[in-house]
């Protein structure tokens, strides 16, 4: 070997490591970053008042690249500690909640887990295990009462169990994913705007108040819309700081506002996935306050991968902790009621929705 091509064949080894090394150490600042999220102290969650809502997405959107950011929790022990409320670029000192059942026959309410070829299932505390669609989809939103399955396949909106689609054209999921309104009567569609639908009559109606934007998503009373507009997320007229903000002193993690996947009862909370990149597929598992876009992390070990408002009040969450899923179910008021290790059968699934 001639020394040219040995020196050829060093440089590219020494590219080939290097962007190696730049990936592995992107993946290790976003991790860094989601376990920033995995602990609170439950009186952090004591004013929640939580919505519910089940969607899922397969390819909707395509990652938008921003530089990463690195945050740090440190968790304490002990049970009587002081936790500050942290905001988006600090550190989290906190205390696991304790559960009031270790056991999945004190869970009430259905989940509702999605398959990576679209199959749908419920999935109740003891034990039961149901489908409730079988067929290829784009997106799924779950009823808040649990009965009713709307999903998009093929760019048609449909109901599942019903012969014919919702709509006669095609919806647009880039815009609007489907979801429900918190009496599960109407339903956010984009066709080809964003605009209301009517489940039992048909019709299609603007966004109340004239609002401009896209993947548009009721608070769980219905008294407030949350949306996305120019990269802000948006409340009414009102726009939540930090996320999608340009400006690195207002958001030195420089943290995307893409889509907000669940809302609190009142709007005051807002669930999302924690990131500098979006990706839909990733499940949202980072609590915020809408008023301050101050981040709300959650009190279970493990990583987060769900948090999701149900319409009672309540906040599912799925982490991941060791080898082992776990489900922690919150009261409205912060107590945990129930913290119990999901069936193994489970864990190739996404868990999309409580509902009660």
């Amino acid at each position: 070997m001639n020394e040219d091509l040995r020196q050829s064949l060093s440089g590219i080894a020494d590219d080939v490591h290097f962007v190696d090394l730049h990936a592995r150490a992107l993946g290790r600042s976003r991790q860094i970053r989601r376990n920033r999220i995995t602990a609170v102290t439950a009186s952090a969650l004591a004013v929640l008042g939580l919505a519910g809502f089940g969607v899922a997405n397969l390819d909707a959107f395509r990652t938008r690249p921003g530089p990463p950011a690195v945050v740090a929790a440190s968790v304490s022990p002990s049970p009587g500690a002081t936790v500050r409320k942290p905001a988006p670029s600090g550190p989290a000192t906190v205390t696991m909640a304790v559960p009031a059942s270790k056991s999945l026959t004190a869970l009430t309410g259905e989940l509702f887990y999605r398959s990576k070829s679209g199959t749908v299932v419920r999935f109740t505390g003891d034990g039961t295990r149901t489908t409730v669609l079988d067929r290829a989809n784009q997106a799924v939103a779950i009823s808040p009462d649990g009965r009713q399955v709307a999903y998009v396949s093929a760019g048609k909106l449909r109901l599942a169990g019903a012969a014919q689609p919702l709509l006669s054209g095609t919806v647009d999921i880039a815009k609007q994913l489907p979801s429900w309104s918190p009496d599960g009567t109407r339903l956010l569609v984009a066709a080809p705007s964003p605009a209301v639908l009517t489940v039992a009559t048909g019709k299609l109606g603007p966004i109340p108040g004239g609002l401009k934007g896209q993947n548009f998503h009721w608070s769980g009373d219905g008294s407030k819309l949350f949306y996305t507009a120019g990269q802000r997320i948006r409340v009414g007229a009102a726009t939540v700081p930090v996320f999608g903000d340009p400006d690195v002193g207002r958001n030195p993690e420089q943290l995307s506002g893409d889509l907000v996947l669940s809302v609190d009862r009142t709007g005051a909370r807002f669930a999302l996935r924690l990131s500098n990149s979006f990706d839909v597929d990733q499940r949202p598992d980072t609590v915020a306050d809408a008023s301050t876009g101050a981040l709300d992390p959650i009190p279970v070990p493990g990583t987060v991968e769900s948090a999701l408002f149900d319409t009672d009040g309540n906040l599912m969450v799925r982490a991941t902790d060791g080898d082992r899923r776990v489900l922690s179910l919150f009261s409205a008021t912060g107590t945990l009621l129930v913290q119990a290790t999901e069936p193994a059968s489970l864990r190739d699934l996404d868990l999309i929705a409580y509902t009660r």
